[in-house]
Formats: structure tokens, C-alpha cells, sequence
């Protein structure tokens, strides 16, 4: 796809994390945060550090990642910072 808009590569790197909710046995609300590593597994984050990511990431308008195409990222990239061959 990036030899097709004439970049001599594209590096699409992309973070995973998760917000889990959930009560325990006295029925005590808690939130946890994680990055998670591709295929791997994950690592707790600071629940300051995850709320600010989950409250920029609702800030946004979030896309789900299946109807995100490789050529759609590419064509968002301004011209002046696209790799050229």
C-alpha cells in the first residue's frame, strides 16, 4: 500500500490498552488499566496514567479497529511528512 501513494515505506505503530471494570466479592466498583503488548499478554498501568489515555481516547471519535484499512491510515498522512522514494 505505501508503494502505491510512492512512500518508500509506512510505519504504522499502534498501542493497545484496556480499561476492566468490574465489583469484587463486597461489591466494591474498581477500574483497572493496562497496555497491551500484541499476542502476548499485558502490564498494569497506573490508574492516573489509564484514565487520562481513556479520557483522551473519549475525546476523540474512536474507530473500530476492523474497519480501519492500511490505504485509509496512509491517506491521512500530510503531504510534507510523507516519505518520499
Amino acid at each position: 500500500m505505501a508503494s502505491t501513494r510512492h512512500f518508500a515505506f509506512a510505519n504504522l505503530d499502534e498501542q493497545i490498552f484496556v480499561r476492566l471494570g468490574y465489583r469484587d466479592l463486597m461489591n466494591r466498583m474498581h477500574e483497572d488499566y493496562y497496555r497491551v503488548e500484541a499476542v502476548s499478554g499485558g502490564t498494569r498501568i497506573p490508574d492516573e496514567e489509564g484514565r487520562t489515555r481513556f479520557r483522551t481516547w473519549n475525546a476523540t471519535m474512536p474507530k473500530e479497529l476492523s474497519d480501519v484499512r492500511g490505504l485509509d491510515l496512509l491517506n491521512k498522512l500530510p503531504h510534507s511528512e510523507s516519505p518520499r522514494r
